[in-house]
């Protein structure tokens, strides 16, 4: 009869009343010259020593068995279950995770590990619930607080190391700039002007509202170019689901524009904005239509970080960057990497819109931002 012993979180798998009993003469015999059985002989004989509780003995004989052959399914999976019976779980988890993958490499087909193997991964799912729990424990009594703006980063690691998050890096389709912290979102404490515009946010939406009350058009985000070639058409071109009134377009500004939004212009002006050629900078009011879903995609570069003052926002507009997912809140400024994979949708039945400029990452010197100016200048001079 099988037997699974989940005791203490942990099962383990040996046969109970088997005809393998450890006073059998094949076994007897068979001490002498395990590392000569046969796979599934040495198996059966740890197995029913295990279920006698001998872990001493199985550990001894099956460490000489892979000191000939280290790479046997059996073997591994023996000294896997003699560690678990030992209590000595961490190792005890390096087999078993050794067992599964060599059973999946070398697709042995050997039923009589079935049992073992299964138990192995019963193992490992509750160690490392276990684990997860256990650390998890430690560092809030650490004075670990995920919320805390100081403990960002500590806990991103951590959800990563868990396999909570994904790992992302910036993928520029234009320009990348080495050596650059990954940061998805930045905290806006590193920006001085953060609580200034911030607090103007009833400024800015006041000339929304004019140019609303003005029968305002939004433009297509995603317009038509005819100096380009179109090898593969998103499916928002020249849908003004996501639309948008540029202030300033690639670099180039949109004086009509610029005219009927005088308040909002001061106060970008006093900002870092990357001023390169053909490519930035972008201030621009942009609405996201009720159920409009911006797919995933890569900004151009990573040298800036794209910024968003929500004006409008109903419950359940949101945006994704990297493995971070937060939902817009009006008069707080949002600053992200786009070059890192991000994605925002409007689950709500009310039109989204935000004010969108991009600034320079303050990682960057002055003489820095000044050649990267250059590179772009003289890559729009290229004919």
């Amino acid at each position: 009869m099988h037997v699974v012993d989940t005791a203490g979180g942990y099962p383990r798998t040996f046969e109970a009343g088997s005809a393998c009993n450890p006073s059998d003469k094949r076994f007897i015999k068979g001490m002498t010259d395990f590392t000569m059985a046969n796979a599934e002989d040495f198996y059966r004989w740890a197995e029913a020593h295990l279920g006698q509780g001998d872990h001493t003995a199985v550990l001894s004989a099956v460490e000489e068995r892979l000191s000939k052959n280290p790479r046997e399914l059996a073997a591994n999976l023996v000294k896997a279950q003699a560690l678990l019976e030992a209590r000595r779980l961490k190792s005890a988890a390096s087999f078993f995770q050794a067992s599964l993958s060599l059973a999946q490499t070398q697709f042995q087909d050997q039923p009589f590990t079935r049992s073992g193997l299964e138990a192995g991964q019963r193992f490992l799912q509750n160690a490392s619930q276990l684990f997860q729990d256990q650390l998890c424990d430690h560092l809030k009594t650490a004075g670990l607080k995920p919320d805390d703006p100081g403990h960002h980063r500590v806990a991103h690691a951590v959800d990563v190391m868990l396999g909570r998050k994904q790992m992302f890096h910036p993928a520029p389709s234009v320009f990348f700039f080495p050596s650059l912290p990954v940061v998805e979102f930045s905290p806006t404490y590193d920006f001085p002007w953060t609580e200034s515009l911030e607090g103007q946010t009833d400024v800015v939406e006041k000339e929304l509202d004019g140019l609303v009350a003005s029968q305002l058009q939004y433009e297509p985000y995603i317009g038509d170019n005819p100096d380009a070639p179109v090898l593969r058409k998103s499916h928002l071109q020249g849908d003004d689901g996501w639309g948008a009134f540029h202030l300033y377009q690639q670099g180039v500004p949109v004086k009509e524009n610029i005219e009927r939004c005088p308040q909002t212009m001061a106060l970008l002006e006093t900002l870092d904005l990357p001023k390169l050629a053909g490519r930035g900078p972008n201030i621009l009011f942009s609405r996201l239509k009720p159920g409009m879903h911006i797919p995933p995609h890569h900004g151009q570069t990573n040298c800036r970080y794209i910024c968003h003052l929500p004006l409008k926002v109903p419950t359940g507009a949101w945006i994704r960057v990297g493995s971070e997912k937060r939902f817009h809140q009006r008069g707080e400024i949002l600053a992200f990497d786009d070059s890192i994979e991000h994605e925002a949708k409007n689950d709500s039945q009310e039109d989204r819109v935000v004010l969108i400029f991009d600034v320079w990452r303050p990682e960057l010197t002055q003489e820095e931002r000044r050649l990267v100016q250059e590179l772009f200048s003289a890559v729009d001079m290229q004919v």
